[in-house]
């Protein structure tokens, strides 16, 4: 997974930097190397990335709101209405 490169820097003319895969190219990958997955998110993950990639999309949302009304709380203060 590490042994692609990239330039370091933007405009750079050398690949010497390691490059981050995409999640596309990790699942891949690990699909390609017969990677069993334990949890039922990767398991999700591997089989259906949409549906994992929306679930994912949810989770995050309701744990961002649920952090902002959790603040506006301690704050005693309406949560923000702006997106």
């Amino acid at each position: 997974m590490t042994s692609r490169t990239g330039p370091c820097r933007e405009g750079a003319n050398e690949s010497l930097c390691l490059a981050d895969p995409t999640i596309d190219e990790l699942l891949d990958a690990l699909q390609r190397s017969g990677y069993v997955p334990a949890s039922a998110p990767m398991r999700e993950a591997l089989s259906d990335r949409d549906r994992w990639a929306a679930d994912l999309a949810e989770r995050l949302a309701d744990r961002a709101a649920a952090v902002e009304i959790s603040s506006s709380r301690q704050a005693d203060r309406a949560p923000s209405t702006s997106s």
